[in-house]
């Protein structure tokens, strides 16, 4: 409650996190206008829409029409979860429950390499693999009380590989590291049915990317970390759904370079970090609705978006794990009473060691 009221939302692991200070600068900067909101008895700014530009590039936005958070029958799917209720959707269609998959894969040269080492009180382990020119593709279906979800996805590659590995430096400091990057093309998509609606997205890529992580822990309450990756090349994607009360679509594109990453602290349960993203080259994206919508209004709408030029991001956040504090609070609790009966004993000795000396 306390870390609420202060702004904290939950994290959904149990702790709770407040991001500030997120600015962006770059070609989708825009400029707003200001305009009194009748409805709200507000004033607001809002975007005039169209092409703007400034130093770092060029933009365009617009929207027509209105658009909902999402559609009445994502509403109802979940109000009816809430309750426990569930429509039996492989029964109605004598569909057989279960999970089946496939996959495949061929590289024209590959291998891995592992091991380990110790030296006094420290020691590590890592490992390696990577493969050149290669190919693979899976795909899978599964049937669940409530619905049927199928996926594929393929890869061709001139080059992928990943490294990973541990040290522990003794005294409880350790510390842990992974990097993955693949040069070539990919691609995947997803589907779902139930009762409520028809879902599906895909997603395709092509040029080179990476990403490695770190982080070293000092004791059990106190640690630091890093993240990043970066890509260059070409993406694009798009999402859609078909449901009982309407129909929504999207899509976004991308070509050009981007890289992002996050630093952050943990001592006692308390964290704080910083993240940032930074692009160059051409994207776009679109949405468009129609139908009802979960805020019970009839919504036919559509949105486009156009970044050129270069852009970023940078922010920082805050975030609390009572569990942590409480957890650090105990440790130190019982390191106090170990060091006062640890002087008590001490005390103690030395009292029997003078009545000793005058024969007390």
């Amino acid at each position: 409650m306390v870390a609420m009221a202060l702004g904290f939302s939950p994290d959904g692991e149990g702790g709770y996190k407040h991001s500030f200070g997120e600015s962006e600068w770059g070609a989708e900067q825009r400029t707003t206008q200001r305009r009194w909101d009748p409805e709200t008895g507000k004033w607001v700014d809002e975007d005039p829409g169209g092409w703007q530009h400034n130093r770092h590039g060029s933009s365009y936005k617009n929207e027509w029409g209105s658009q909902a958070d999402g559609l009445m029958h994502d509403k109802l799917r979940d109000l009816l979860g809430g309750f426990g209720i569930e429509i039996p959707f492989a029964e109605t269609f004598g569909l057989e429950e279960g999970r089946t998959e496939s996959r495949n894969s061929i590289d024209w040269m590959g291998g891995d390499a592992s091991g380990d080492f110790e030296f006094g009180p420290m020691s590590g382990k890592g490992s390696a693999e990577g493969s050149l020119l290669g190919a693979g593709a899976g795909a899978y279906r599964e049937v669940t009380a409530d619905g049927i979800t199928a996926g594929a996805d393929a890869e061709a590659y001139l080059a992928k590989g990943g490294v990973q590995g541990e040290v522990g430096l003794g005294h409880g400091v350790n510390a842990s590291g992974k990097a993955e990057g693949m040069v070539g093309a990919s691609a995947e998509a997803t589907g779902s049915v139930d009762a409520f609606d028809t879902k599906g997205n895909a997603e395709a890529f092509i040029g080179a990317r990476a990403d490695a992580s770190g982080e070293m822990n000092f004791g059990d309450h106190a640690s630091v970390s890093a993240n990043g990756d970066a890509m260059a090349g070409a993406t694009v994607s798009a999402e859609g759904s078909v449901g009982l009360t309407g129909v929504n679509v999207g899509g976004e594109a991308f070509a050009g370079a981007r890289a992002g990453g996050d630093v952050g602290a943990e001592v006692a349960g308390v964290g704080a970090g910083v993240n940032g993203e930074v692009w160059t080259g051409a994207g776009v994206e679109g949405n468009a609705q129609f139908g009802m919508g979960d805020d019970g209004k009839f919504h036919v709408g559509a949105s486009v978006g156009v970044g050129l030029g270069v852009g970023g991001k940078v922010g920082f956040d805050v975030s609390v794990d009572p569990g942590g504090v409480v957890d650090a609070v105990g440790d130190a609790a019982n390191a106090v009473g170990e060091v006062g009966n640890a002087m008590g004993n001490t005390t103690r000795n030395a009292a029997e060691a003078v009545g000793d000396f005058f024969g007390f």
